[in-house]
């Protein structure tokens, strides 16, 4: 899908809306609470926070030979743990 954000701009466009969003907003939701819980800083930039997670996964996922189930789950632990949304 992200190959043919520039050949077939509409396509990403309907991916966006009806799946990337969706999570975005669930996760945007997560990351207010984990605020008001106060563990993740007040005047933290949430979008920020999202590409960061979603890109850390991301790259994950696209390596030679990515983590099965278990170390994905680490790794996210792992990422979490890196914006206080996670202690081991």
């Amino acid at each position: 899908m992200m190959g043919s954000a520039v050949s077939h701009p509409q396509l990403m466009a309907v991916y966006w809306k009806h799946h990337i969003l969706p999570r975005r907003d669930l996760a945007a939701a997560m990351l207010r609470r984990a605020q008001q819980d106060g563990t993740v800083a007040a005047d933290a930039d949430l979008d920020v926070l999202i590409d960061m997670m979603a890109g850390a996964v991301t790259w994950r996922v696209l390596q030679p030979d990515p983590p099965d189930a278990a170390g994905m789950l680490d790794y996210l632990k792992s990422v979490y743990r890196q914006i206080g949304l996670y202690r081991s």
